[in-house]
């Protein structure tokens, strides 16, 4: 008869079997049709192929940590596809492990075990550990960090509150609200001022290190910011271009409201009651400072439109979110006793279906016509000739750059036209051979060589052969 300590480590291992498995599914399900997640690979490419650009954050609107990962493993793979997938895979292998430690040091092994098992399950984490984007890295490293705050306030050990900032600081290279993270801890250490002082000395020494080569570049200490905005900013006008309701409500009720499609209604209500209800004890203060910190903070930036709405972007806050829920379920067994069994089988069930589902679902896949598009690009486009991609949607250019297998630097960047009309400026484009437009307009004075659904390719006759 195996005692409590040895069923729960079994509890553990098959769990983090289930995580690995569910994630090794999604890898070979996924082809990584994301604009973002193509783009860190053409980052990876520019960066190897012009060494010199290595300061100058290639993507600036996204944490360099990562791309110089990606860059990293395409360097010793040769196979940017498969290593810059697999680099998400390890890393959100790793968040497993991170954040049962955590939530285990904060709250105890039986809610680690609860929370862990939903994350093993979580659709939306799954399929970002596949895709080459900086979400499970940043989870990983901040999840980590915060063990290691934690750890230090059990132990008063400054070897733990150093690995804490080191490792912050890395999650703020990753994704930029790292940062945030950084400044909420700090503001919990007040009380112990030369401990903060030291903790954001060490945490934000690779970020200033950072900001003082924008400086450099650009002589804008947050250049990378700039950037950001203008992005989220582009990213909310096309949400409305596609009719999407972004009122007050809307904005200000996102954040809140996203966990509830994480793990469903249930869980979301469960949560609710275990926060409020556990939440404010003097227990738990360190993680709700932390977590309604991020919420205040996202929603907020959600508000003025500096902060895209994207569902993956609250993961770090439906995770902290998470134990509350564990507490509650738990008790709630406790208090069904003989029929505690039935209840957490019907619950296994859910989560597990909920989670095959969604995936599903959620999975991106390439659409056949990018693959017709990047054939014919493939087969025509000659290695001393050029194509000029335009599209209303910026992330399906990454993937059509990458499906065609053309030399990257083949594409042109910027816009061939004249005050964006039919007419092309010539000069300087001698190479030109084809235009991609995806977008319902049509160009009416070039040849059209290739339609499908809304792409077109036109032919430029006045390129040299």
């Amino acid at each position: 008869m195996l005692d409590k300590n040895s069923r729960k480590k079994i509890i553990y291992w098959v769990i983090l079997g289930c995580a690995i498995f569910m994630r090794i599914v999604a890898f070979f399900d996924s082809d990584n049709f994301h604009g973002i997640a193509m783009g860190k690979i053409i980052a990876a490419y520019s960066l190897l192929a012009h060494p010199g650009r290595l300061i100058a954050w290639i993507v600036p609107a996204h944490g360099p940590l990562h791309l110089y990962l990606v860059a990293i493993s395409l360097k010793l793979s040769g196979n940017a596809y498969a290593s810059a997938c697999v680099l998400s895979l390890l890393f959100g292998v790793g968040i497993c492990i991170a954040y049962f430690h955590m939530v285990r040091i904060y709250f105890n092994e039986k809610t680690a075990i609860c929370s862990m098992f939903l994350l093993a399950f979580f659709p939306l984490h799954i399929v970002y550990s596949v895709l080459s984007t900086a979400e499970t890295a940043f989870l990983f490293f901040l999840f980590s960090g915060l063990f290691f705050f934690l750890k230090y306030k059990n132990s008063n050990k400054d070897k733990d509150l150093i690995f804490s900032a080191l490792i912050l600081g890395l999650a703020s290279m990753c994704r930029f609200e790292g940062g945030l993270f950084i400044i909420i801890v700090t503001v919990l250490l007040v009380q112990q001022r030369k401990k903060a002082l030291i903790f954001l000395l060490v945490a934000s020494l690779m970020p200033v290190v950072w900001m003082w080569c924008n400086y450099l570049l650009s002589g804008n200490f947050l250049e990378f910011l700039l950037a950001s905005d203008n992005i989220v900013k582009t990213e909310f006008r096309f949400q409305r271009s596609l009719g999407m309701n972004l009122g007050f409500f809307a904005r200000i009720s996102y954040w809140p409201l996203i966990f509830k499609s994480y793990f469903g209604l249930p869980v979301f209500l469960i949560a609710c009651w275990g926060f409020i209800e556990h939440g404010f004890k003097r227990q738990y203060r360190e993680i709700v400072c932390i977590f309604l910190s991020v919420l205040v903070f996202f929603s907020y930036k959600t508000l003025f439109e500096e902060l895209a709405m994207q569902p993956r972007y609250g993961m770090s806050l439906g995770l902290l979110f998470l134990p509350f829920f564990s507490i509650k379920f738990l008790e709630i067994l406790k208090l069904l006793r003989k029929r505690s069994v039935v209840v957490l089988l019907v619950f296994i069930i859910y989560v597990v279906f909920r989670c095959a589902f969604l995936q599903v679902s959620m999975m991106p896949r390439t659409p056949y016509w990018i693959n017709q598009t990047a054939s014919f690009l493939k087969e025509n486009v000659g290695s001393d000739q050029t194509v000029y991609i335009e599209t209303e949607e910026d992330n399906l250019k990454a993937p059509l750059k990458i499906y065609s297998d053309l030399n990257l630097e083949q594409f042109i960047d910027y816009n061939p036209f004249s005050q964006e009309v039919e007419l092309l400026n010539v000069n300087g484009l001698k190479h030109l051979r084809f235009i991609v437009l995806i977008s319902r307009r049509e160009l009416k004075n070039l040849k059209e060589m290739f339609r499908v659904n809304n792409c077109k390719i036109y032919e430029v006759k006045n390129y040299e052969k």
